[in-house]
């Protein structure tokens, strides 16, 4: 997408920083669960008390093959979609796209 920056944190804990440091914009997260410092399940959930203040939409993308991660997923209204790694280029345009239809 053109003309949209795009951050790559490498701990949940800097990417919630830079959420709340810049509230009023909009985050579209792929997030990993394994993550050092804050878990990417540490993240949602800290994401979950301030969702409604954020504007956030949150896929969790990674390569746990865990059916557990994926029923835990979907008890968190913040978290949009349960990816496995690697993401498919197709798979990401239709989401941004779907994206970019919801926000018109």
């Amino acid at each position: 997408m053109p003309g949209v920056p795009i951050k790559f944190f490498y701990n949940g804990s800097i990417a919630m920083e830079y959420i709340l440091e810049f509230p009023e914009k909009q985050y579209l997260v792929f997030l990993d669960l394994n993550m050092p410092v804050m878990s990417g399940w540490e993240f949602i959930r800290a994401m979950e008390s301030l969702q409604s203040k954020l504007h956030i939409e949150i896929h969790i993308l990674t390569s746990s093959i865990d059916p557990e991660d994926k029923l835990k997923a979907r008890k968190f209204t913040g978290v949009s979609s349960f990816m496995e790694k690697p993401l498919d280029e197709s798979v990401l345009e239709l989401l941004l796209l779907n994206t970019i239809k919801k926000d018109s």
